[in-house]
């Protein structure tokens, strides 16, 4: 049925406004269906590009925080090193006390 009445329409055009009319129809239609399809792929380019911007961001914030988790990771370990590092120059001074002491205790048994 929808056929039948396109084919009417069609008819009552061309009996209307004659070749003339249906050929500059026809052409506007192209025309409409040309910016219809520009707008749809114009859209479509604006949506590509917020969903582009948002992995931007995404992205963008998770190297932050990873940036930012090294930076802190690294002030740690320089805090570890530096406390390691005295303990190590304490543990050298002990030890020098010590051969020390053990030293003039040995010198005073071999007088004594």
């Amino acid at each position: 049925m929808n056929e039948l009445d396109l084919i009417t329409g069609f008819a009552k055009i061309v009996d209307a406004y004659g070749v003339p009319g249906v050929v500059v129809l026809f052409i506007a239609f192209l025309i409409w269906q040309d910016k219809r399809r520009e707008k749809r792929l114009d859209e479509e380019r604006k949506e590509r590009q917020q969903i582009a911007e948002a992995d931007r961001a995404v992205l963008t914030n998770h190297l932050s925080q990873m940036i930012k988790e090294d930076a802190d990771s690294r002030e740690s370990l320089a805090v570890g090193l530096t406390k390691l590092a005295d303990s190590v120059n304490n543990f050298q001074s002990r030890c020098g006390l010590i051969q020390t002491a053990l030293q003039n205790e040995v010198d005073r048994l071999k007088k004594g």
